[in-house]
């Protein structure tokens, strides 16, 4: 069980580095850590649903086989935090375990597709509730709506 946990962490966390591979390189460094965040929330939505077995294993059963918070995706999950804070767009007052919050939601979201009321949802629902959901949590780290511009960049990442 250990083996395999360790397996869909790795996985997890390529998935999550694909899309951090997708954030344009910009001299903005808070729209460079909005993006961020969102891509990690849609790698890890991504893994989600296309392994949904490998992805309840990861958190399945004992917690002390694999502790998820020493794990590479969410330690990048953290330093993305660290970023978005170090730009000015988190509040420090507010990342003390904002990367938990983020975590929650789209874990929060991942287990409605996937064992929830929302698992016969099409595919347009889904990806409307990616945008959302992601939108929401950003709002609620930096204490303010998105600019029109951070909503977009927002918005192409959680597709």
């Amino acid at each position: 069980m250990h083996a395999t946990k360790g397996q869909a962490m790795e996985r997890l966390g390529a998935s999550m580095n694909a899309e951090l591979a997708r954030v344009p390189e910009t001299g903005d460094r808070v729209r460079r850590a909005v993006c961020a965040v969102a891509a990690i929330g849609r790698g890890y939505l991504n893994f989600a649903w296309a392994e949904p077995g490998l992805f309840r294993t990861a958190f399945a059963g004992d917690t002390e086989t694999i502790a998820f918070h020493t794990t590479r995706p969410f330690q990048r999950l953290v330093e993305t935090m660290d970023e978005l804070a170090d730009t000015g767009f988190l509040p420090a007052e507010r990342r003390p375990m904002a990367e938990v919050a983020a975590w929650a939601s789209v874990h929060g979201l991942a287990m409605l597709y996937l064992e929830g009321p929302l698992r016969h949802a099409g595919e347009q629902d889904r990806q409307r509730a990616v945008e959302r959901t992601v939108e929401v949590v950003l709002e609620g780290l930096g204490g303010r709506a998105l600019s029109g511009e951070l909503r977009g960049d927002v918005v192409g990442f959680a597709r």
